[in-house]
C-alpha cells in the first residue's frame, strides 16, 4: 500500500473534520460566553443524548453500508436496507426517550426537570433533519469523495456560525431553544446539499432485499452491541458529571470538553480513511498489506497529534483565559488532564477501524463491553472521590487499559509490531523530503 497516494484524501479529511474545531471556537465566542450557564448546560445534555443515538444508529446501519458498498459496485440493495434500518432505529430510540424523559430529567438534575424535559421534546426534529445527511455522507465515504463531504459539513458548521452571529446581533440568541432551531435549519440545508452532490450515487431498490438484510444484520448485530457500549462510554462522562454537579457543572465540563474536539477530529479522520481502506484490502484478499496500513496510520497520526497534546498540557491556563476570560476558570486543570488522552487517540481509532474493516465485530463487541463496565465503575468511583477532575482522570485510565487490550486483540489477526510502527517514521520522513524537493 502506497501511503503517499492517500495523503491528498487525508488532507481533505482533516479539513473536513477541522470544521468542527472552527465551529467549536466560534461557538465559544458567540454562544458559550453569553448564554446563561443553565441554558448551555441543558444544551450539553441534549447534545450528549443526540450524539448517543446517532453513534449507535451509525454503527448498526451505516457502518455496514460503508463496508459492503466499498466492496462492490452494485450497492443499491445495501443502501436501501441500511437507510430503512437507520430510520427505524432513530424512530424507536426517540419514542423510548420521549416516554422516559421525565425520569431521565429527574435523575440528571431534579431541580431542573421541567427545563430538561422541554428540551428533549426537540429531539425528533433534530434527528429527522440530520437523517439524509448521515446516510449520504456514509455513501460518499465508500467512494472516498471526501471533498464533497467537506462541503456538506461546511453548510452545517459554517452555516451555524453565521446564524449564531446574526441571531446574536439581533439579540435573539438567549435560550437553548434558539440553539436547537439553528441546528435544525443547518442540518436540513446540509441534507439538501448532500442530495445534490450525491445524486449520481443514489441507487435505491423498490423492495427490501432479504440477503442484504441478513448481511447487514450479521455484521450490525455485533456492531450495534459494541456501539451501544462505546457510545454510552463516550457520553457517560457528561451524564455522571451532571448527576454529581447538576446542569451548571455540566456547563463547565462541556466548556472544557469542546476544546478537546480536535481529538475527535483526529479519530474521525483516521476512521474515515482506514475503515474503508481495510475493508477494500479484506475484500481483495490482500490482507498481507494490512500490517503496513496499521503501522503507517498509527505512526503518522501519533506524531501529528503531539503538538496538540503539548499545547493543552503546558498552556492550559492561557488557553482557558483566552477563550473564556473570567468564566470557567477551573477548566484549566481539566484541560491539562484531558491532554493525556491525545496519546491514545491514534491507537484506538486505527484498532477499531481495522477490526471492523476485516469483519471482527464480535471482537469489538467484547472490547466495548469491557470498556463499558470499566467506564461505569471507574467514573463512579473517581467521580465520588474527586468530582469532575476524578472523572477526567478516569477517562485517561480507561483509555490506557483499552488500548493495551486492543493492541493484543488486533495482533491475533494481523501481525503488526509496535517496534515496526515507530520505525515507520522513516517512511513519513522520506515522503516529506521527497515532496519538499519537488516543491523547491
Amino acid at each position: 500500500m502506497e501511503f503517499g497516494k492517500h495523503i491528498g484524501k487525508g488532507i481533505w479529511a482533516f479539513a473536513d473534520k477541522s470544521l468542527a474545531v472552527i465551529y467549536g471556537l466560534g461557538f465559544i465566542f458567540l454562544v458559550i460566553r453569553i448564554l446563561p450557564e443553565d441554558e448551555y448546560g441543558a444544551f450539553v445534555i441534549l447534545q450528549a443524548i443526540f450524539m448517543l443515538i446517532i453513534s449507535i444508529g451509525t454503527s448498526f446501519a451505516l457502518q455496514p453500508l460503508i463496508k459492503f458498498a466499498s466492496e462492490k459496485d452494485d450497492y443499491s440493495s445495501i443502501l436501501t436496507t441500511s437507510s430503512l434500518l437507520y430510520i427505524i432505529f432513530l424512530s424507536f430510540s426517540t419514542l423510548i426517550l420521549l416516554i422516559l424523559k421525565e425520569p431521565i430529567a429527574n435523575l440528571l438534575d431534579s431541580s431542573r426537570v421541567e427545563k430538561i424535559t422541554s428540551v428533549l421534546n426537540y429531539l425528533p426534529l433534530l434527528l429527522l433533519s440530520s437523517f439524509v445527511k448521515s446516510v449520504l455522507t456514509a455513501l460518499l465515504q465508500t467512494r472516498f469523495y471526501i471533498k464533497k463531504i467537506f462541503w456538506i459539513d461546511s453548510v452545517y458548521f459554517i452555516g451555524s456560525l453565521i446564524l449564531f452571529y446574526i441571531a446574536r446581533m439581533l439579540n435573539y440568541l438567549n435560550t437553548v431553544e434558539d440553539l436547537i432551531l439553528i441546528a435544525i435549519i443547518t442540518n436540513s440545508l446540509s441534507s439538501v446539499l448532500a442530495i445534490i452532490l450525491s445524486r449520481n450515487l443514489i441507487k435505491l431498490n423498490k423492495n427490501i432485499d432479504i440477503n442484504s438484510l441478513k448481511k447487514i444484520w450479521s455484521l450490525g448485530k455485533f456492531s450495534l452491541s459494541s456501539s451501544i457500549s462505546y457510545s454510552v462510554y463516550l457520553q457517560l462522562d457528561t451524564f455522571i458529571v451532571t448527576v454529581y454537579t447538576g446542569v451548571v457543572g455540566a456547563a463547565l465540563y462541556g466548556a472544557v470538553k469542546i476544546l478537546t474536539r480536535i481529538f475527535d477530529i483526529y479519530s474521525q479522520v483516521i476512521q474515515m480513511l482506514v475503515f474503508p481502506a481495510s475493508s477494500i484490502l479484506q475484500g481483495r484478499k490482500e490482507t498481507d498489506k494490512l500490517p503496513e496500513l496499521i503501522e503507517k496510520s498509527i505512526c503518522f497520526s501519533f506524531f501529528s497529534i503531539l503538538p496538540i497534546v503539548i499545547l493543552f498540557g503546558f498552556f492550559n491556563e492561557p488557553i482557558i483565559h483566552l477563550f473564556y476570560s473570567n468564566q470557567y476558570g477551573n477548566g484549566s486543570a481539566l484541560l491539562k488532564i484531558f491532554s493525556l488522552v491525545g496519546f491514545f487517540i491514534p491507537w484506538g481509532a486505527v484498532i477499531s477501524s481495522v477490526l471492523f474493516g476485516i469483519g471482527k465485530t464480535n471482537v469489538l463487541f467484547i472490547l466495548s463491553l469491557i470498556n463499558l463496565i470499566l467506564t461505569f465503575l471507574i467514573y463512579t468511583i473517581m467521580g465520588h472521590l474527586a468530582g469532575i477532575q476524578g472523572i477526567v482522570w478516569g477517562i485517561v485510565i480507561i483509555q490506557f487499559i483499552m488500548i493495551t487490550i486492543g493492541v493484543m486483540s488486533l495482533k491475533k489477526y494481523i501481525p503488526f509490531t509496535l517496534l515496526s510502527t515507530f520505525y515507520r517514521t522513516k517512511d513519513i520522513t522520506s515522503y516529506i523530503l521527497k515532496n519538499l524537493k519537488e516543491i523547491f
